[in-house]
């Protein structure tokens, strides 16, 4: 029983220990003078934007050298995901509506950091910067890519009486100021119509919504956009067999009479979902399963 239980400590622990292994993939990184290293980047399962990369110039290098924001100014992971340096404001209000504050927030903090790279067209550049508060989209625009910040703001004003909350008056303001700014690009680059407008006022602050608008505004075509972002699924099917194992030993009663110990062997089939985390590396894995066993 003993070893029963230490395996499956073991068949708990795999996982773990798998997200903690390195897992470099060829890429390169660019420096603060415009210089490109390529090398190995150890490409883990980043929740929220890195605040620094492993680096190694050959896969078999036991040298391993850290870059954070401030020292270099780009660095991509061959065929998956790229981050660009960027210096500037960055919102710190909350959007959960769970945990919203009163009052409009407009606070920001100032910093260096990794956003990484949705799309980077002729016209406009999207990116995402996630940290322990919430996720921020950037816009830029070329020949300069400058990001600026998509604006979303969610709130409780309690001196808004239209709406009663409880016991209080008041109302909770959206402010889907990216929405303004996206009407502006599409204005700007001439691709504004009917059914571009429809998207841009039903859109989500999510990567999805927002990067099918930044495609649009790029002049992307469908099939094109389909081959660069259709093909990452989070989900996979997942189906098995197995071998269903029951031991019975004899007691009371039936041990008195004397009843014999058996082992029973029985087929099952099991299904499943696997949710990847991030489908880039597919190393972080949670499967929801079920199953059918004959009894």
């Amino acid at each position: 029983m003993l070893n029963f239980y230490k395996l499956l400590l073991l068949f708990f622990l795999l996982p773990v220990f798998s997200w903690a292994q390195s897992n470099y993939k060829a890429g390169y990184i660019v420096t603060l003078k415009g210089d490109t290293a390529k090398g190995y980047i150890d490409f883990r399962e980043w929740t929220s934007n890195p605040t620094s990369i492993n680096f190694k110039t050959t896969a078999t290098d036991s040298k391993v050298r850290k870059f954070n924001p401030e020292e270099i100014s780009f660095f991509a992971v061959n065929g998956f995901e790229a981050y660009r340096q960027y210096t500037g404001p960055i919102s710190t209000d909350i959007i959960d509506l769970d945990h919203i504050g009163s009052g409009k927030d407009t606070s920001i903090r100032t910093a260096t950091v990794f956003l990484k790279v949705l799309e980077k067209g002729s016209k406009v550049a999207l990116y995402m910067y996630t940290d322990d508060i919430k996720t921020r989209y950037y816009i830029s625009e070329g020949p300069d890519y400058s990001p600026k910040e998509l604006v979303y703001r969610i709130y409780y004003d309690a001196n808004n009486n239209t709406e009663v909350v409880g016991q209080q008056k008041g109302k909770t303001i959206t402010e889907n100021t990216y929405m303004k700014q996206l009407f502006a690009l599409a204005e700007k680059y001439n691709v504004l119509n009917n059914d571009l407008q429809w998207q841009i006022e039903h859109a989500g602050y999510y990567n999805d919504d927002l990067l099918k608008l930044v495609s649009k505004i790029n002049s992307i075509s469908g099939k094109e956009y389909k081959k660069n972002y259709g093909d990452q699924t989070k989900l996979n099917l997942v189906v098995g067999i197995a071998l269903n194992v029951t031991t019975t030993k004899p007691g009371g009663i039936y041990q008195s009479v004397g009843g014999t110990s058996y082992t029973s062997y029985l087929p099952a089939v099991t299904f499943g979902l696997n949710f990847f985390a991030n489908p880039s590396t597919g190393k972080l894995v949670f499967r929801l399963e079920a199953s059918l066993a004959e009894g």
